[in-house]
């Protein structure tokens, strides 16, 4: 069956790879656009991010990246619990993940959520 759009010719890793020829920068494989904004926000114009879709998706691409000999790769996952990103990390694949699950519960769990608070909320809501 013939492809119905262009994007169905898609291909993340041969993106990357054509990407490496006119950027230098470190190439970051994140799972989504909440991570894409996230690390865009922490570190303006220190990766070029390539958001994958899935943490499935994110170690499938850099396993094909590593065929296609792309430098300076690197993947940010969800660690999720279930293994699945540190039998990743033990196949050598350059991964990296979030501490506590994903970026929502990193956040929470971080002093950034109360910082902000302190910051910005009123001192008598804030009183118990």
């Amino acid at each position: 069956m013939r492809p119905q759009s262009i994007r169905e010719l898609d291909s993340l890793p041969d993106r990357i790879k054509l990407h490496r020829q006119a950027d230098r920068r470190g190439i970051l494989v994140v799972e989504g656009p909440s991570d894409e904004r996230f690390i865009q926000r922490l570190l303006p114009q220190r990766w070029a991010l390539f958001p994958a879709g899935s943490r499935n998706i994110v170690i499938s691409t850099l396993q094909d990246i590593e065929e296609l000999r792309v430098d300076r790769v690197a993947g940010l996952v969800d660690q999720d619990f279930d293994g699945v990103a540190q039998a990743a990390r033990d196949r050598d694949l350059p991964i990296y993940w979030y501490e506590n699950a994903d970026l929502e519960a990193f956040l929470f769990l971080s002093p950034a959520l109360e910082n902000v608070l302190a910051e910005l909320a009123s001192e008598k809501k804030l009183v118990v």
